[in-house]
């Protein structure tokens, strides 16, 4: 399996298949703590190989610096169904709302599929000047 698309962005969604991804960031800026971020998207495109397919257990975990986790509850599964070509791609649109941020610094985005983390992206929270 191979990630070609793992980000965070303002929104994402999925058209039958074509991933539509808004104003994609790594970075939120705040004037004090804790904050509540209102709506940001995780967008993900994942290619199997056609020996590759089936069901796989996946899930999405946000993590602050000091390993505390922030987000643990987005979960589930997906299947991944033979195409005619040699590869098969599936999307993940998720949208999460009212995010509470407690502190400034850097955070880890997880994409875990199998209990394996798979990809991960740093989203950092930095206090406004």
């Amino acid at each position: 399996m191979k990630v070609e698309i793992f980000s965070m962005c303002d929104a994402v969604k999925d058209y039958n298949g074509k991933l539509s991804i808004l104003g994609t960031f790594d970075t939120i800026f705040s004037r004090q703590m804790p904050v509540v971020h209102p709506i940001m998207g995780i967008a993900a495109k994942i290619r199997f190989e056609s020996k590759k397919m089936g069901k796989y257990k996946i899930k999405i975990t946000i993590a602050g610096d000091n390993g505390k986790i922030h987000i643990d509850g987005i979960d589930g599964e997906m299947e991944v169904k033979q195409a005619p070509e040699k590869t098969s791609a599936v999307n993940l649109a998720v949208n999460i709302t009212n995010f509470n941020i407690p502190t400034f610094g850097e955070y880890t985005v997880n994409l875990i599929i199998d209990e394996e983390i798979i990809s991960s992206i740093p989203l950092y929270v930095r206090k406004v000047n």
